[in-house]
């Protein structure tokens, strides 16, 4: 997989009347087969928050899996214009900010896209399943992944 490309749909969510938020990622491959179905819980977090902590859930496991080009998928259109240049990043997300620049950076081709809610409802539905059953990590392999490995 060291030269393969994953894409990996990103969504963040959080529960409105307890702050509790979680995270939520679908891992492809290049052709398209989803590799990983992730999700998970990660405490009280403002929704941009959760957001940057869901593209730093993504770069780490796309590094995990050995990939050196990644594709990030995500509905956060203010969050996609920080990390892209493109919006000035609010003072209290300057840490994770920097901490994905700098896991972009560790790959040979990184991008973060805007897609539509739609094309990220998946990898919401995982961090709403890890959400709603307050599971930690929610992490799951495709049968025909299984049977190969």
């Amino acid at each position: 997989m060291t030269e393969q490309t994953l894409t990996i749909a990103v969504a963040a969510v959080v529960e409105v009347l307890s702050g509790e938020a979680a995270v939520g990622l679908v891992v492809r491959d290049g052709s398209g087969q989803v590799v990983r179905r992730i999700g998970k819980a990660i405490g009280p977090a403002p929704r941009a928050l959760a957001a940057y902590r869901a593209l730093l859930h993504a770069l780490w496991r796309g590094r995990a899996l050995g990939a050196r080009r990644i594709r990030l998928l995500c509905d956060d259109r203010d969050l996609v214009a920080g990390v892209r240049g493109e919006a000035e990043v609010p003072p209290d997300l300057t840490g994770p900010y920097l901490q994905v620049r700098a896991l972009l950076r560790a790959y040979q081709d990184a991008s973060v896209e805007a897609a539509a809610p739609e094309d990220v409802e998946e990898a919401a539905a995982m961090a709403r399943t890890a959400l709603a059953r307050k599971l930690r990590t929610v992490d799951t392999l495709p049968l025909w992944a299984a049977r190969s490995a």
